[in-house]
């Protein structure tokens, strides 16, 4: 036998050895086995499919219904928003007003109180 001939028969025979003791110990998949995770990886991907078009469904009702719903009531709230901010400020004028009030009132007392001191 030539060189390359015996590398290729020792070859042979430890492969038919790994595979026997493969077989034996039960590394080698069954026709049974790969179709069980064949059937099983294509159920997976039907179920798959199936939750993408309910994601596909919902997603397309919040952009057509809920979507404009809730720009609806956005531009409200900040229409709203704006109404209290415009009474807030009002308000403080009128706020601002009163303390001036308050505080000539309050001189004109304390220069009446002042002459009745002097009488």
């Amino acid at each position: 036998m030539s060189g390359r001939s015996e590398k290729i028969t020792s070859r042979s025979a430890w492969l038919l050895h790994l595979l026997c003791v493969a077989t034996l110990c039960g590394c080698v998949a069954k026709q049974s086995d790969l179709k069980e995770a064949q059937h099983q990886i294509y159920t997976l991907s039907k179920y798959m499919d199936a939750q993408d078009k309910k994601i596909s469904k919902m997603e397309s009702f919040l952009r057509e219904q809920e979507l404009p719903q809730v720009r609806m009531r956005l531009e409200y709230i900040q229409h709203q928003a704006g109404d209290l901010y415009m009474r807030q400020e009002e308000i403080k004028l009128i706020l601002n007003r009163f303390e001036k009030l308050h505080e000539a009132e309050k001189a004109g007392i304390s220069q009446r109180l002042d002459l009745l001191m002097w009488l």
